[in-house]
């Protein structure tokens, strides 16, 4: 009976489903953690520019309140431990940091997504056999 079970093949019909904001959880940590990389450029290419204010992300938070697009993403202010006396709230170490961790972290999405659409791949290959 489990030969007879494996051998079966279905692929859910596109209306019988119900879609919401899960079924796309690596395409939007993706776009999540891209957006948080430019965040993190950017504060590191301004870590000499008087006045300047880090900003980042909260990548779990966006995650949780299902953002869908970069518009919806909740930027905020960076709190620095050490103030600079011209205002900069730039920290290169924190940010080197950060923006290591992001790299790995966009990658790790990448591959997830990836296996996720691979995955999908050798379902419908197996449908032609």
């Amino acid at each position: 009976m489990s030969g007879a079970l494996s051998a079966l093949r279905h692929i859910p019909v596109r209306g019988a489903q119900t879609h919401d904001a899960d079924d796309h959880i690596h395409e939007r940590a993706l776009m999540i953690r891209a957006y948080r990389m430019q965040l993190l450029a950017s504060n590191i290419a301004n870590a000499d520019t008087p006045g300047y204010k880090a900003r980042d992300v909260d990548v779990a938070q966006a995650l949780r309140e299902k953002i869908a697009t970069v518009a919806e993403i909740p930027v905020g202010y960076v709190v620095p431990r050490q103030p600079s006396l011209d205002g900069n709230t730039v920290e290169m170490d924190a940010e080197r940091s950060k923006f290591s961790e992001n790299a790995i972290m966009y990658q790790f999405s990448a591959e997830r997504a990836i296996g996720h659409y691979r995955h999908m791949m050798e379902l419908f290959r197996d449908l032609k056999d």
